[in-house]
């Protein structure tokens, strides 16, 4: 079962309390989630050894911050990305450029036989006017 990760302010929200979320489930087999239930502050703790994982079975990683996760979905596989995760929802968008940015170095600092795509430290074009914003990894070309 999935458990959603939520930032302080996150824990003030009825709709977080209650289970429900503001975006609806995608159901389809390279869209999932692995939304983690824990305080912002011990969000990187769960997220790591999620994204460690991956990185071990596929070639190539991304990391990003989206409010339109179905929107940013499709956008990604038009461009030969074959699956996205979301891992984290917060409800301000500091919130997930900190954790795009520091999953981002996280994943260059580490040792894997093949360094993440992004270039960028992460945090570019997010917009702030939204409720919810959506921490996600992109992945392509699985291991065999």
């Amino acid at each position: 079962m999935a458990r959603k990760v939520m930032s302080l302010s996150d824990r003030a929200n009825p709709e977080t309390l209650s289970g429900r979320s503001t975006q609806p489930h995608i159901e389809h087999p390279l869209y999932t989630e692995k939304i983690q239930a824990v305080h912002r502050d011990e969000a990187m703790h769960y997220i790591k050894p999620i994204l460690d994982g991956y990185r071990s079975h596929w070639d190539s990683v991304y990391v990003g911050v989206t409010t339109e996760p179905k929107l940013r979905y499709k956008q990604h596989t038009r461009n030969g990305w074959e699956q996205m995760v979301v891992l984290y929802e917060a409800y301000r968008a500091d919130i997930a450029i900190d954790l795009e940015r520091d999953l981002i170095d996280y994943a260059h600092r580490c040792r894997f036989r093949n360094p993440i795509t992004n270039i960028n430290p992460g945090g570019e074009s997010l917009s702030t006017k939204e409720t919810s914003h959506f921490l996600y990894i992109l992945l392509k070309d699985k291991r065999l």
